[in-house]
């Protein structure tokens, strides 16, 4: 925690928010009490005329502008001690960044790539020799639409980021690749994600086509982590949930909180481990009544169908009035997923979309 020290520099005493200083005395600010300090126009005022000085535990600050921003850039607490979001807490910061994170499609399983597992050369089987079917159905597609990312990287359970490329299909016929996997072409056949075949525009018969793919078919393949790498944090300021409008909600979907393990401590996040304490918070909206009564309705907005997208979009958003701290030392996590891996239907688009900055947990 950064130290913000105020130093009398008169040669009488004052007394600033309640504190009383002699000459020359030194009162080190309680971050409790920080908001007070930072919005006291007496003390304000006497930084500007001199009479106060703002010390970083180190030297004084010379100047009204070091001074004040000196005591300014660290988080706001309200009376209560509650944190209040300031959008430009990271600004100067070195290592931090804002950030824009969404979910995977709950509409489109096969854009529900965290907890998927990879297949190593299967070989295909085919009657015709141009359509090959594998094993699984539900291939991961991480070239689809549905999927909005930024510089090719996806977010990991593991607070990790992945480029795109890691999970595409690798299709080889007689043993030779015949795809490039950092760029997102087919050359010469189509892939059907949802049933897990390969057709060709020519005939392959008489040949082994191998392919190494990613599948969902697991248990809650519907989950998506939010979990910030090893020593940053989150700093989580606003959250949007988009729907088309003629969404179908199959099946509830939880918003849950998550600390003091690991993703690896939590499994499958039941409610077992939920009770033994390291769930912090659940919430569970099992349709369009549970949005609407909980988002904040006064910046609610629908989108008209444009571009690819033919219905119109609904806009929820939850805009906090404190900033929730996701922190990799503290184990905290957030965790979507829909009950019973359902995905929601008749649906163009349906996200969640986070809205945060990421700074190292030295600067907290």
């Amino acid at each position: 925690m950064a130290i913000i020290i105020v130093k009398n520099a008169d040669s009488t005493s004052h007394t600033w928010v309640n504190q009383s200083l002699a000459a020359g005395g030194t009162y080190t600010i309680p971050n409790q009490d920080l908001v007070l300090w930072q919005n006291d126009s007496t003390f304000l005022s006497a930084i500007g005329n001199g009479t106060a000085v703002i010390n970083d535990g180190t030297a004084d600050l010379v100047g009204v502008n070091e001074g004040i921003n000196w005591l300014k850039q660290f988080k706001k607490l309200n009376q209560s001690g509650a944190q209040v979001v300031d959008t430009t807490l990271s600004c100067g910061v070195l290592g931090a960044q804002t950030l824009t994170l969404n979910s995977h499609d709950f509409s489109d399983r096969t854009t529900w790539y965290q907890n998927s597992v990879q297949v190593l050369n299967e070989t295909l089987t085919t009657s015709d020799g141009l359509t090959y079917s594998s094993q699984n159905a539900n291939w991961v597609n991480m070239d689809s639409a549905r999927l909005t990312y930024d510089y090719n990287s996806v977010p990991e359970r593991d607070g990790s980021f992945s480029d795109r490329s890691t999970r595409r299909p690798i299709v080889s016929v007689n043993g030779v690749q015949i795809n490039d996997t950092t760029v997102p072409t087919t050359p010469g056949y189509a892939v059907d994600y949802v049933t897990g075949k390969i057709t060709f525009t020519g005939s392959q018969a008489g040949k082994t086509v191998t392919v190494t793919y990613w599948h969902n078919n697991v248990s809650n393949a519907s989950e998506w982590i939010l979990n910030p790498p090893q020593t940053y944090a989150y700093l989580l300021q606003y959250i949007e949930v988009q729907f088309s409008r003629s969404i179908v909600f199959t099946t509830p979907i939880h918003v849950e909180i998550w600390a003091g393990g690991a993703v690896t401590d939590y499994g499958d996040f039941n409610i077992d481990l939920y009770n033994a304490g390291y769930g912090q918070n659940k919430s569970i909206y099992r349709g369009a009544r549970d949005f609407t009564n909980i988002c904040t309705n006064r910046a609610s907005q629908v989108i008209p169908a444009f571009g690819e997208l033919t219905q119109d979009v609904l806009i929820y958003p939850f805009d906090y009035l404190i900033q929730t701290q996701i922190r990799s030392s503290q184990g905290t996590v957030v965790m979507l997923a829909l009950e019973n891996d359902i995905p929601y239907g008749s649906c163009e688009l349906s996200t969640i979309t986070f809205y945060m900055q990421i700074v190292p947990e030295t600067s907290l």
